[in-house]
């Protein structure tokens, strides 16, 4: 008997464009270039374009989420001035 070993096909990553992740984000194509000359979102270059794997942004999504507060756990948000009596100063 001759077994032959199991090779399975490599696992392709899902790769996102420039544009593909700002739609995906809601966020505009200058901001996404922003954050890579800052070295602040995770990228790959292929050759000279940028490229985003989809796990790795999203890993790094999860690890950058804010903890949401409701109105009711802070009652003096800055639109909600008025229930804590510190309106913001009109100037003239």
């Amino acid at each position: 008997m001759n077994q032959q070993p199991d090779l399975q096909k490599p696992q392709l990553r899902r790769l996102l464009g420039v544009d593909e992740l700002a739609g995906e984000l809601g966020i505009s194509r200058h901001t996404i270039y922003s954050w890579v000359s800052q070295r602040r979102i995770p990228f790959l270059k292929v050759g000279r374009l940028l490229r985003f794997d989809v796990r790795v942004i999203e890993a790094w999504l999860g690890s950058h989420a804010a903890d949401t507060i409701t109105v009711e756990d802070e009652p003096c948000l800055a639109l909600n001035r008025e229930r804590c009596g510190t309106r913001p100063e009109r100037r003239s």
